[in-house]
Order: C-alpha cells, then sequence, then structure tokens
C-alpha cells in the first residue's frame, strides 16, 4: 500500500508546472520621417500571428508602409493588412491610417521582422519627425497564439531611461504552464482504489 501511495506522490510531484514566458521585444530607428521597427519574439511560448503600431498625436497618420524595407527571419511570413505600401497620398484622407497591421505565420520564438512607416499629417505628403508625432502616446501592440496570453500592448512614448535612437522596448509575462495528464495515472488511480477496497475487505473478514 505504501508502495502505490510513493508511486502516485513522484508522478503527481514529477508534473509541477513549468514557468513559460510569452514576450516580444521592438526597436525603432532610422530616417526622421519613415523610422524602422523591428519586432523579435523573445518568448519561449506562444507564436506571433499579429502586430499593429498606432500613431500618437492627433492629426497625423501613416501615409503606408514602404514595401522595399520589408526583413524576416527565417520562417516568418507576414501580411499586411491595414496600410497601403505607400500608394496613396494625396490631399484626401484615402490610403491614410491612424494604425498599421500584420498578420503572420511561423513568428515563433527568435524569430523577427522589420518594417519602415511613413509619419505624415494629415492629408499632406510631407516629411514629420516620428519622434514627436508617432512616439509620444502612440502604441504597439502584439497578438498571440496558442499561449498563456493572448496579446501583449506597450506605450511607445520615451521614457527617461530611453529619449534616443535607437529606441528600444519590450513587454513580457510569465505564467505557470498547463499540466499535462501523465498516461499512466489513471490506471495508477484506478489500482489504488483496488488496493484501498482490498485492504478493507481483509479487515472485515478478520
Amino acid at each position: 500500500m505504501k508502495t502505490v501511495f510513493s508511486l502516485l506522490a513522484s508522478l503527481l510531484l514529477g508534473t509541477a508546472a513549468s514557468a513559460a514566458t510569452t514576450g516580444f521585444s521592438l526597436g525603432i530607428a532610422g530616417d526622421n520621417n519613415i523610422p524602422t521597427l523591428t519586432l523579435t519574439n523573445t518568448g519561449d511560448l506562444g507564436e506571433i500571428i499579429g502586430f499593429d503600431v498606432t500613431m500618437g498625436v492627433s492629426g497625423y497618420n501613416f501615409d503606408g508602409v514602404t514595401n522595399s524595407s520589408e526583413a524576416a527571419s527565417a520562417g516568418v511570413s507576414t501580411t499586411l493588412t491595414v496600410g497601403d505600401y505607400n500608394t496613396s497620398g494625396g490631399s484626401t484622407s484615402a490610403g491614410r491610417y491612424t494604425t498599421i497591421s500584420y498578420t503572420s505565420t511561423g513568428f515563433t520564438s527568435g524569430g523577427s521582422f522589420s518594417y519602415a512607416v511613413d509619419v505624415d499629417s494629415n492629408y499632406a505628403n510631407n516629411i514629420q519627425n516620428y519622434q514627436t508625432r508617432m512616439l509620444p502616446g502612440g502604441s504597439f501592440s502584439v497578438y498571440f497564439s496558442g499561449g498563456l496570453t493572448s496579446s501583449l500592448t506597450i506605450d511607445l512614448t520615451p521614457t527617461a531611461g530611453n529619449m534616443s535612437e535607437p529606441y528600444f522596448y519590450s513587454a513580457s509575462v510569465t505564467d505557470a504552464a498547463p499540466v499535462p495528464l501523465p498516461a499512466g495515472l489513471p490506471l495508477l488511480i484506478a489500482a489504488l482504489g483496488g488496493a484501498v477496497a482490498l485492504t478493507r475487505k481483509r479487515r472485515a473478514a478478520a
């Protein structure tokens, strides 16, 4: 009987939850008007399935994305879902966005992707300083699949320790990973129940 209890205890203790992290890092640097954003999956849990950047100051927007600047690490595939590859511009709001979004596949731990955005004032295709237009109050959101955290968002506003290029941001969360049921546990529980019943039967017959 003691052997059964010892075996059960060792199995249960052996399946203790292990810590797992979902997270990302973001670097922003480059041209004053068209900064490059570099996203990296820094966690060991969860694939990045989407991400977006939102303008911080009202009255300004993105005139799409510069397609030629896109660069992904091996296995990472991305699709622009909100943005126009910098082809609209002009004197109307068509093709201008306060948020630019991507979806992605294969964006697992260690993967990275970079792209550039064109910062403009509303209805005017002129040069704007992204440091004072995009960053203050801006946000960057990353969405995960199969992880413990569905999404993580950071405020792009520069802090005291992050006041000059390259701007660097990161976000992560660590949780206990789901504990799988050991394959032999149901059989062990059944055996334990049988052993208890047999012990009671013997005591009753004594």
